[in-house]
């Protein structure tokens, strides 16, 4: 069990280690009183790295047992932040923090493990809470090397035009972390190509997420009427989708390209109807 165990970071919750490690409350216990675990206050198991270190080793020398846990590792914690994802972007988005935030080790160890062994279904699922966490906690740096890592995975994978359809989606939420992070030049190519295998893939939600994007880096360097262009466009394929937040966000930008410019009557116009599907969401 203490080999199983080793497989989390950041420490972990009873129902993580019975689900994960098949090491029930029982176990848990023993290994308290063997002072091989310690309980915070939180109720959350903590290992010293050291002997987290010790234990993995043992882990290691298990005959396929490394190699089963880590998946359901990366299953278990994958599938929190896909079911999460909505959570992060509704009234609840305070809570939806509160719980993922003591599991953010555990969380980057489980998409690096899918990232490297090519699991490009169960990564994609958990796209969306994952760029919506790391957004809000502004974790710019590492959202980018975490999906610049499932970018290098579609294109070593060995059947890359099976994989391409999950390319868009990698790329366009690493383009906007460049551009977080001031690299725009990076982060308008990622966003072009993103677009360009969309477009191909037939994928108009992440053909509207990549314009808006672009459509922000576009006028920020002063590509006015392109980045104006844009944005109209990501909002065009929002409304006909339905999509309430993806027409919000699209408003919002446009609202406040209209102040900057100082048409304040389209700019009220368009950050009304920005915050009243935003209320409503």
């Amino acid at each position: 069990a203490l080999a199983r165990l080793s497989i989390f970071r950041g420490g972990f919750t009873r129902d993580a280690a019975q689900e994960i490690a098949s090491a029930d409350f029982q176990r848990l216990s023993s290994l308290i009183d063997k002072s091989l675990l310690r309980r915070a206050e939180d109720g959350r198991y903590q290992m010293l790295e050291t002997l987290r270190q010790f234990a993995e080793m043992k882990l290691e020398h298990q005959v396929g047992a490394r190699a089963s846990v880590a998946e359901r590792h990366a299953r278990y914690f994958l599938e929190i932040l896909r079911d999460r994802a909505e959570d992060l972007q509704a009234a609840t988005q305070k809570e939806a923090l509160a719980y993922l935030e003591p599991e953010s080790e555990n969380i980057r160890e489980a998409w690096l493990w899918a990232c490297a062994y090519h699991k490009l279904p169960l990564a994609s699922k958990a796209t969306e809470g994952l760029f919506f966490f790391y957004e809000l906690r502004a974790w710019f740096e590492d959202g980018a090397e975490l999906f610049s890592r499932a970018v290098d995975a579609v294109e070593q994978s060995q059947n890359v035009t099976a994989a391409m359809g999950y390319l868009p989606r990698f790329l366009s939420r690493r383009g906007w972390f460049d551009y977080k992070l001031g690299r725009h030049g990076a982060a308008r190519a990622a966003l072009l190509r993103s677009l360009q295998v969309a477009r191909r893939e037939n994928q108009p939600a992440e053909i509207a997420f990549a314009l808006h994007n672009l459509g922000v880096i576009n006028y920020q360097l002063g590509n006015y009427s392109q980045g104006i262009s844009d944005l109209q466009d990501s909002l065009s394929i929002w409304r006909e989708a339905g999509d309430e937040r993806g027409i919000a966000r699209a408003l919002s930008t446009l609202g406040i390209v209209a102040r900057e410019r100082g048409d304040n009557q389209v700019a009220e116009k368009h950050l009304a109807e920005s915050l009243a599907l935003h209320r409503a969401t």
